[in-house]
C-alpha cells in the first residue's frame, strides 16, 4: 500500500474534477465537499492518520487518490488524478435513526482508471428541507452487491440495513449498519462460505450476522445461481 505522504502529494483538483463526473446532483456534489473541507479543519497536522482513516473510502469514491481535506493546501501543486467511473447498483430510502426525514443508503460499482473494479456504499442523511449529506461511506469486498435487506430491531427507535456482496463463487461479504448517539455505526461481521451449485432457481442463503441488543438478528437473501 502506497504511504500516506505520498498519496498527499497527489491530491490537488483531484478532489473537485473527480466530483464532476459523478451521478450525484449539483447540490450533492457541493454537501460531499463542504463536509469533507470541515472534516479538514478539523484535523490537524498531530490528527492526519485518523483523519485519513475516515476519509479514505470516502475520496476513492468520488475518484481521488488521498485526504479530501488536504485538497485546499496542496490545490496548485500538480495536474488532477483520472477519476474512475461510477455506477449506482441500487438506492434505498430507509429509517435507521427512527425519525423523518428517512436517511439514503445507496450502493455503488466503481471502476478505477486501471479498469479494476470496487464496490462502495454511501449513507446520506436529510435536513428539513430535504437535501441531502454524506454521513458515511463503507468499501466492501467482493465482486457484486446483494440487495439491501432492511431489518427491523427489537428495541431500537430505528432499522438496521444490511449491505452484501459476494465474490461470484462461494463467499457473501457484510456489513450491518445502524444508527447510534447521533451517527452512523458499523456492526462487524464476517464472510459466510456457501456451497456453489449450478441451478437455476433462486437458492435463500441465511444469515446470523450479529448480536444486536442481546438478540439475535437474522437476515436472507435470495441468490441466483
Amino acid at each position: 500500500m502506497r504511504k500516506m505522504d505520498d498519496i498527499f502529494e497527489k491530491l490537488p483538483h483531484a478532489l473537485e474534477d473527480g466530483l464532476k463526473d459523478l451521478k450525484f446532483t449539483e447540490e450533492m456534489r457541493q454537501n460531499v465537499l463542504s463536509q469533507l473541507n470541515k472534516a479538514a479543519t478539523k484535523a490537524g497536522p498531530q490528527k492526519k492518520k485518523h483523519f485519513w482513516q475516515v476519509a479514505v473510502a470516502l475520496i476513492v469514491l468520488l475518484g481521488c487518490i488521498g485526504v479530501a481535506g488536504l485538497w485546499s493546501t496542496y490545490r496548485n501543486l500538480a495536474p488532477p488524478v483520472t477519476s474512475p467511473n461510477f455506477t449506482e447498483i441500487e438506492a434505498l430510502d430507509i429509517d435507521l435513526d427512527g425519525k423523518e426525514p428517512l436517511e439514503l443508503v445507496n450502493t455503488w460499482r466503481v471502476r478505477e482508471p486501471d479498469r479494476t473494479e470496487s464496490l462502495m456504499a454511501i449513507v446520506w442523511t436529510r435536513n428539513a428541507r430535504g437535501q441531502l449529506s454524506v454521513v458515511s461511506t463503507h468499501p466492501m469486498e467482493g465482486q457484486e452487491f446483494l440487495p439491501l435487506v432492511v431489518l427491523p430491531a427489537p428495541r431500537r427507535q430505528g432499522n438496521l440495513v444490511v449491505i452484501a456482496s459476494t465474490d461470484g463463487e462461494k463467499q457473501i461479504f457484510y456489513s450491518i449498519l445502524g444508527y447510534e448517539n447521533g451517527r452512523v455505526v458499523e456492526y462487524p461481521g464476517k464472510y459466510i462460505e456457501y456451497p456453489v451449485k449450478k441451478m437455476r432457481n433462486p437458492r435463500e442463503i441465511n444469515l446470523v450476522p450479529v448480536i444486536i441488543d442481546h438478540k439475535i438478528i437474522y437476515a436472507n437473501w435470495e441468490v441466483e445461481k
